[in-house]
């Protein structure tokens, strides 16, 4: 797999749909993004989401383009979306620069958003 760059944005916010995999699937964000919004656009499987190892939440597990799924991660139910704040660091920018997701099964497509604000 490679990794899908989402950056840099011309305007905000930005979206991009994806029909995943059981593994992860990195997602390369804009450095002026503050939110991230996951929709999972299947009906019936689940999907996970997880941040490199200087997101927020962090990942215990470093999650890597096309690696297995850990233990460590959040799920977006079928059907339903989660807002992510990007924490930032002393210059305004956010520390993480990827977004994993995976499907619990199947193929499940997902939406990301990248915002610069609260949603």
């Amino acid at each position: 797999m490679a990794a899908v760059i989402l950056s840099p944005l011309a305007s905000y916010p930005s979206g991009y749909t994806h029909t995943l995999a059981t593994t992860w699937q990195e997602f390369v964000t804009d450095p002026r993004s503050r939110v991230i919004t996951v929709e999972n656009r299947h009906a019936s499987i689940d999907i996970y989401v997880a941040f490199d190892s200087m997101g927020d939440p962090a990942s215990p597990e470093t999650p890597t383009d096309g690696g297995a799924v850990g233990t460590h991660y959040s799920t977006v139910p079928a059907g339903g979306s989660r807002v992510y704040r990007l924490r930032e660091d002393n210059t305004g920018r956010h520390t993480s620069g990827s977004v994993f997701i995976a499907g619990a099964s199947g193929s499940p497509v997902c939406y990301v958003e990248q915002a610069k604000g609260p949603a």
